[in-house]
């Protein structure tokens, strides 16, 4: 399943299984595990879409099972029917500039729906992030043109809902 626009038929028909993308790595900051990682794990998420919520325990468990030989990439698809997203995926901008987007990611997956910015600051306290540049980041918009481009970058893709996962650049 995954969360799509309301007029989308939600099939992924552009992806093709048999096909290796070029997916692009992201922001920085939104990585796990090493750069030479025998398998990469791209992943286009919201912060606000539930089936992204129930994936983010099974991407754990992957990261505690291989370890060194997966690379996992979080890449920000903030869907413009969820109110919240946008601003959600900021504050994960702002959290990966302190080197805390992990562990904030996991704040907010443990308290899905609750992403107002008063929420967003608890998370962020939560996972260590220090709140002072983190409001100020928020308060400008600092990230949303990246939270945009990361999304833009996933639609030219042909990935139209999330969660859509890469492994190696094919689509599964």
């Amino acid at each position: 399943h995954a969360d799509a626009p309301p007029d989308s038929n939600n099939d992924h028909a552009d992806l093709d299984p048999n096909h290796a993308y070029k997916v692009g790595l992201g922001l920085p900051g939104h990585q796990l595990g090493p750069d030479d990682a025998l398998v990469t794990i791209v992943e286009f998420s919201d912060f606000q879409c539930p089936f992204c919520a129930k994936e983010a325990p099974v991407l754990a468990a992957v990261h505690k099972k291989y370890g060194d030989q997966v690379r996992i990439i979080y890449r920000h698809m903030a869907m413009t029917f969820h109110r919240n997203a946008i601003l959600a995926a900021e504050a994960g901008v702002a959290a990966a500039e302190q080197g805390k987007f992990w562990a904030f990611h996991d704040q907010v997956f443990a308290h899905l729906g609750h992403l107002e910015r008063a929420d967003l600051e608890t998370y962020a306290k939560a996972a260590g992030v220090e709140l002072a540049p983190l409001r100020t980041a928020l308060d400008d918009h600092r990230y949303r043109d990246a939270v945009i481009a990361e999304t833009a970058a996933a639609e030219a893709l042909g990935v139209d809902g999330t969660p859509t996962m890469f492994l190696n650049g094919q689509p599964v």
